[in-house]
């Protein structure tokens, strides 16, 4: 009995630990965060070379689908907002999702509100959806009730978007996550 007492207390004392956080810096110097420690970073392209950048955190993971995680994440995407001539499907796929908060032709289950962001033009967006799992091969269908939360801010050149997605079970949880990421974003170049 004395054990199970000492596990317990040994459990419920590491979640009641405050996040530990560490500074991420973009190799190419686009911009710095705190991020969780402990939390794998995935870089996805170039935020120097390419249209598309991202970077993104997996924290507490609760499934998968073809390789992409469903739990908490944490996402840095720079998107550029004047692509080159043969870039079209990026700018159909990508890049209009992106203006249409700016130019009010959001989706109507988006929460969207306007602002600045360190001198900058931005949106503060949320909305609730169903992340699903498996079906086809995959087996039966799993739905994770979720959240979206987040920041897109507009450079003359550029659109950042500082989102975070989770399940609504982990939100509230790691909600100070997002927010130490939002208060700590400083762009580089």
């Amino acid at each position: 009995m004395k054990r199970l007492m000492v596990v317990l207390f040994a459990a419920v004392a590491a979640c009641s630990r405050p996040m530990s956080f560490v500074q991420y810096r973009e190799p190419a110097g686009e911009f710095s965060v705190e991020v969780p420690a402990g939390w794998n970073v995935n870089e996805r392209g170039s935020f120097s070379k390419r249209p598309v950048g991202e970077v993104w955190w997996a924290g507490k993971i609760v499934d998968q689908h073809e390789g992409w995680p469903v739990g908490a994440l944490l996402f840095v995407r720079k998107l550029d907002r004047h692509p080159d001539k043969g870039q079209e499907r990026y700018r159909r796929n990508t890049l209009l999702e992106t203006d249409a908060l700016f130019s009010g032709g959001q989706p109507a289950d988006l929460a969207v509100k306007s602002g600045d962001f360190a001198g900058h033009p931005a949106r503060w967006f949320q909305r609730d959806f169903d992340d699903s799992v498996g079906g086809g091969i995959h087996g039966a269908v799993k739905t994770y009730p979720s959240r979206v939360s987040g920041i897109a801010i507009q450079t003359p050149e550029t659109y950042y978007v500082l989102e975070y997605r989770a399940t609504r079970e982990l939100f509230d949880r790691y909600m100070p996550a997002f927010e130490r990421l939002t208060a700590s974003f400083k762009l580089g170049k």
